[in-house]
């Protein structure tokens, strides 16, 4: 996500995806939720191992193989260590991983919040 658009990003549509997060440190175990911005952007709410939604206010291409999509955690960290950027991974249009950012993944030099992989 480009945060000098920061405001457009929270304001406009967007999707979740709901995951379990183990705090490495504490072992802690924390119900979150990450926003992100690829298939029919409209409030969906996806777990892991879903198929996304198309056909209405569509961001992306169903027919990508493998697409790398960045996601920002919904609301306030809930320890210090958690992430607030995740890489979230869709293979032929199911959600296959939700990880903490890599930064593996330059997402500033697109117009998008995805990188088409395949």
């Amino acid at each position: 996500m480009r945060f000098q658009n920061f405001n457009t990003y929270f304001m406009s549509a967007f999707n979740t995806v709901k995951l379990i997060w183990k705090d490495p440190e504490f072992q802690r175990i924390y119900n979150i939720q990450v926003q992100f911005k690829y298939g029919d952007v409209w409030q969906h709410e996806y777990k892991v191992g879903d198929f996304l939604k198309w056909g209405a206010n569509d961001l992306g291409d169903p027919s990508s193989k493998k697409v790398v999509v960045e996601g920002i955690l919904e609301g306030d960290k809930l320890e210090e260590n958690m992430p607030d950027l995740f890489d979230i991974i869709i293979e032929n249009n199911q959600i296959k991983a939700v990880l903490p950012s890599s930064g593996k993944y330059d997402f500033l030099s697109t117009d998008n919040d995805f990188i088409v992989i395949e």
